[in-house]
């Protein structure tokens, strides 16, 4: 009998062990859930598809490079030859 005993405890803790290893997995889905729904948009803002800069014109890129301090806080290295005109190559 006691090996009865002890064989339902050993199944009882294998079904135990399977259930938290599905409440750990369902809260990994939530966790990564719940950060793509907070970052997601985020993401969008600070980087652009390769594709979607080709519609970028250099009265924009000025904008951007007059923004953030011109020749003196060239950041993004919009100005590559110092004279305060940014990417000067672009339509």
């Amino acid at each position: 009998m006691e090996k009865e005993g002890a064989q339902y405890t050993y199944i009882d803790r294998q079904k135990q062990i399977k259930k938290w290893i599905i409440m750990g997995v369902i809260l990994l889905i939530l966790f990564v859930a719940t950060i793509w729904i907070i970052f997601g948009p985020l993401w969008t803002l600070w980087g652009e598809e390769e594709g979607d800069l080709e519609d970028v014109t250099q009265e924009q890129q000025q904008e951007a490079f007059d923004f953030c301090g011109g020749v003196e806080n060239d950041i993004h290295r919009l100005d590559s030859d110092g004279n305060g005109l940014a990417c000067e190559s672009l339509p």
